[in-house]
């Protein structure tokens, strides 16, 4: 046996009791399970003291993958992992100038001709073509655009068909929204509800633009005050702050909390990287927030969990369409440079199906990573990152690595503290040495 690779760890003391016996917490990215005990026993884990421990506890550690048999090639085996299902389409539709998914992939700006009738059928044609070639089960739609109203009837169009789709095929049908919050009134909500059938709602606030951010604050919760929800509806805003200052986030945080919309927001935070500020301080930001989101009661997702692909853009279910009709894997492509857009455009929707490229350069990442063995392939968070951004790392950005990369022990604290009842801790006293 052997410890696995793809763990993280983080010791852990009871400050209420100074004689207790430090922990270790163990954090499978292949299993997502986690695992406590003692820094002794984890100590014999890593020396390979194997035969120290009870079996009980070695079969625990192995059911959790984070002891695997000493000839497990772990990376053969996690690249060679296919998808067990390949039943859904997720399709992005992009009827605007500026990217507003939240990825940080990019901030630039592009001119694209307002979409009509024309774009309108042949949206619905390749929506339809596309659920014709497979036996789907699933089929999930993102809208983004600045101002919902500006594209109501062609939202409307669309939607429309595809819940006719849907219905016709049997398929489960989800749409959400990314939208600049000071267009989302309670009027324009609730027709996007009603009549197309959002669920999900992302939303960015700048703390640099208080005026913007005071609108769309108070819009959110005009919804959620006035609007008749039922738990069934499974409405959910998705809110990005993206901040110079912890400040202001903790603000925004506490203006939820007072309105108790816990159950009806969720947060992502972004810290604006500068000269003056490292990675890891953003990081750090971004922990503090998090915790005291689920100090108030606010459901986050704390740690990263078992991906098979990066993102979309290695996606070959995935597709996302600018009001050109061009077709690509990534949202943010199109606001990318020439050579890169080449590389990964698809086709377009007005083409001949048969004139679209099955593979683009970064569909073709899993190759790509087994063969060329970039930085990810020796990384102990790939089961869980995939890869992280590939159009950063291919503008050169960045190394496209996730905020997690950079604060995961802390996340992997926070998650036992919130959780700490549900953990399966192995903290018994029969879990001695034998010897």
């Amino acid at each position: 046996m052997k410890l696995s690779k793809y763990i993280i760890t983080t010791s852990i003391a009871d400050e209420k009791d100074a004689k207790s016996t430090s922990q270790t917490i163990i954090y499978s990215c292949l299993s997502n399970q986690t695992i406590v005990i003692t820094n002794d026993v984890f100590r014999k884990i890593t020396n390979g003291d194997f035969h120290m421990l009870d079996k009980r506890l070695i079969t625990e550690l192995q059911n959790s993958n984070i002891l695997i048999s000493k000839d497990n090639d772990e990376i053969v085996e996690l690249l060679g992992h296919e998808k067990l299902i390949d039943d859904n389409i997720s399709l992005f539709l992009n009827l605007v100038e500026s990217c507003q998914s939240g990825c940080n992939s990019c901030s630039k700006y592009y001119d694209i001709s307002k979409s009509g009738n024309e774009f309108v059928s042949s949206i619905n044609n390749f929506i339809e073509n596309r659920l014709i070639k497979k036996d789907l089960k699933t089929f999930l739609l993102t809208w983004k655009v600045d101002d919902p109203i500006e594209y109501f009837e062609t939202m409307l169009s669309i939607s429309i068909s595809n819940l006719k789709i849907a219905d016709k095929k049997d398929l489960f049908y989800s749409s959400s929204l990314i939208c600049h919050g000071i267009f989302l009134t309670e009027e324009v909500f609730k027709s996007l509800f009603k009549l197309c059938s959002i669920k999900k709602y992302h939303i960015s606030l700048e703390c640099s633009n208080s005026e913007a951010t005071e609108s769309t604050i108070m819009n959110i919760l005009s919804i959620l005050e006035n609007f008749p929800f039922l738990p069934q509806d499974g409405i959910i805003f998705e809110v990005n702050i993206k901040s110079f200052d912890i400040a202001h986030a903790i603000e925004i945080i506490d203006r939820f909390s007072r309105a108790e919309a816990q159950n009806r927001i969720t947060f992502k935070f972004e810290f604006v990287e500068n000269e003056y500020v490292s990675q890891d301080i953003l990081a750090e930001n971004e922990t503090e927030c998090l915790f005291y989101a689920i100090e108030n009661g606010f459901i986050q997702s704390i740690l990263p969990t078992r991906v098979i692909l990066p993102c979309a853009a290695a996606d070959s279910d995935s597709v996302s369409v600018d009001k050109d009709g061009n077709l690509f894997s990534c949202n943010a492509l199109p606001l990318s440079t020439t050579d890169i857009i080449s590389r990964n455009l698809i086709g377009n929707i007005n083409q001949d199906f048969k004139d679209h490229s099955p593979e683009t350069k970064f569909r073709k990442w899993l190759h790509d990573l087994a063969e060329n063995m970039p930085i990810c392939y020796n990384c102990n968070l790939l089961p869980v990152c995939g890869g992280g951004c590939l159009l950063k790392r291919e503008e050169g950005i960045s190394s496209g690595c996730p905020s997690f990369k950079y604060n995961i022990e802390d996340r992997l604290l926070i998650s036992y503290l919130n959780q700490k009842s549900h953990f399966n801790e192995c903290i018994i006293e029969y879990y001695k040495p034998l010897f």
